[in-house]
């Protein structure tokens, strides 16, 4: 009997010891790392800066299916399974899990919103593992997880004509222990952030950023905590009835336990007052909580808007016969009828032409020819001149006026050329030399009164075009110094016309040296006619 009571404590002191030094596999933590928006007005996931509008409520039931949130490593470390997770040996502590989640919106006041969330497991799953001296058996099958209430403030909307979509929301978690495995923690969690969106065209964006802060840290395994974390993410969307979306999600803690992200695509039809959606994609890396991947589907209500006052009966049409109105408000009507529509017509109630855009045509100077169709509206012309006095000689000196009608001239020499100089065949034909100090690019005093009257006839005649001014020399002496020389006295020309008023860009000055003689070079008669200055029009206009 002795011998059986020593068996029996022996027995069970290690059975106490092994207890003791077995780990907790199933810590009090809210695994559920996915949280849907009440509201999803841009984003299934993410929060876009909008809130209801008044009276407005929203109820929606989902369908949630996640692969392996919850896995234990060979180390003893608890973790979740996402892409790019330690590919060490796992324990499955969830292989998958199946939650419907019910989700309640309702606009409480203007820009304040209420969000309610209640998750319900309705299947989870893991096999039975012995590790060490622990048993991990399968977790609870289901029960209410966590439920959770928001609240958010409205800050600006795009529907008010802000450019900016923004709002402030503040989640909380309660406590929730011993109603399903990895559905609850002992403390309040608290997330508060803060929600932007703007639309461009056909497309929404999102983002949002905050905090998830735990009034209790949850106690992992191996002596690890979860406490604090920040969240962010970001995502776009397209408008209308068939909507697409895409949404980037994370968490950073501080604790050692990797990080959380998942890639989230999903597609909504709206129809009435109702809507369904589905959406699903991959979890990376392995904070707990954090799935190989998750998928959902489901249907949505949107009820209790304001229906919109009906509309005031229109007023009578103003452009119905009888009524009085002004052109602006019947474009299409005629009311001068001069067969130009008032949206047409620069002179809606005088009646005019349509070539003048309905306005009357007007002949200021009563040559024939309506201003609109005449050059020269001020002064008496000819029609066949577009209302211009004839120029035949394009000097700018009417012909009535021009004692030259035929030659270009000058203004000051009633038409005529002036005395010394004359528009001829594409030249301008000087009836003097310009002389030079010898051997110099100086122009002589004498040459003065006969470029003077160059500079006036290219002046008056803009219709010359470019003029170039050509230096030409005999052949005695160096050639290479005659050319130069020869450039720099068809210089000193220009920069004298151009002193006198001649446009520099009408002018263009080349010096050619012996190249181009007019006669022999062999003669003192030729080599005299061969130093010259000569003034040829380049492009002449009509």
């Amino acid at each position: 009997m002795t011998r059986c009571i020593r068996f029996l404590a022996v027995a069970a002191m290690l059975a106490l010891a092994g207890t003791a030094s077995a780990q907790n596999y199933r810590p009090a933590i809210d695994s559920q790392r996915l949280r849907l928006d009440p509201t999803a007005h841009g984003s299934l996931v993410l929060g876009d800066g909008e809130v209801l509008e008044e009276g407005q409520f929203r109820a929606a039931l989902t369908g949630h299916y996640e692969r392996s949130p919850m896995v234990l490593l060979d180390n003893g470390d608890l973790r979740g399974r996402g892409l790019f997770a330690d590919g060490s040996k796992q324990t499955q502590l969830l292989r998958e899990r199946a939650t419907i989640h019910l989700n309640l919106a309702m606009n409480l006041w203007k820009r304040l919103e209420l969000g309610l969330h209640v998750p319900a497991v309705a299947y989870q799953y893991a096999e039975n593992h012995v590790r060490g001296d622990t048993s991990i058996n399968h977790p609870t099958q289901g029960g209410i997880a966590a439920p959770s209430a928001m609240l958010r403030y409205g800050v600006t909307s795009e529907r008010a004509g802000a450019p900016l979509a923004s709002a402030i929301a503040v989640e909380v978690v309660f406590p929730w222990t011993d109603k399903v495995d990895y559905g609850g923690e002992k403390g309040f969690i608290i997330a508060p952030r803060l929600e932007l969106g703007k639309t461009f065209g056909g497309l929404r964006l999102m983002a949002d950023a905050g905090g998830q802060l735990r009034t209790k840290d949850v106690e992992l395994t191996n002596g690890e905590k979860l406490s604090h974390e920040v969240l962010g993410g970001l995502g776009v969307a397209t408008t209308g009835k068939l909507r697409a979306e895409l949404t980037a999600r994370g968490a950073f803690n501080f604790d050692g336990l990797s990080q959380n992200a998942e890639l989230l695509a999903g597609v909504r039809y709206s129809f009435g007052e109702g809507e369904i959606y589905a959406l699903g994609g991959p979890g990376f890396m392995e904070s707990p909580g954090t799935p190989t991947y998750r998928g959902l589907i489901g249907f949505a209500f949107i009820g209790g808007k304001k229906a919109a006052p009906p509309p005031p009966p229109p007023p009578p049409d103003p452009c119905a016969a009888g009524q009085a109105h002004t052109p602006e408000q019947c474009p299409a009507l005629d009311d001068d009828g001069d067969g130009v529509p008032n949206g047409q017509d620069r002179c809606p109630l005088e009646k005019g032409v349509a070539e003048n855009q309905g306005c009357p045509d007007k002949d200021t100077d009563g040559d024939g020819v309506p201003d609109r169709l005449d050059r020269c509206p001020s002064v008496p012309g000819a029609v066949d001149n577009q209302g211009c006095p004839k120029d035949s000689d394009k000097d700018g000196v009417p012909d009535d006026k021009d004692r030259c009608p035929d030659k270009p001239g000058i203004p000051e020499n009633q038409g005529c050329p002036p005395e010394r100089a004359e528009i001829k065949a594409g030249k301008i034909e000087i009836k003097e030399k310009v002389y030079f100090d010898t051997g110099k690019a100086t122009i002589k005093a004498q040459s003065n009164a006969l470029l003077d009257d160059v500079a006036k006839l290219v002046a008056a005649n803009p219709q010359v075009g470019v003029v170039t001014i050509e230096g030409h020399t005999d052949s005695t002496g160096s050639a290479a110094t005659n050319r130069a020389l020869s450039q720099k006295r068809a210089e000193a020309v220009k920069d004298y016309l151009v002193s006198k008023g001649v446009d520099a860009s009408r002018l263009e000055a080349k010096g050619f040296g012996p190249d181009r003689p007019v006669e022999s070079n062999k003669t003192a008669k030729g080599r005299e006619a061969n130093r010259r200055v000569e003034f040829t029009i380049q492009n002449a206009n009509p």
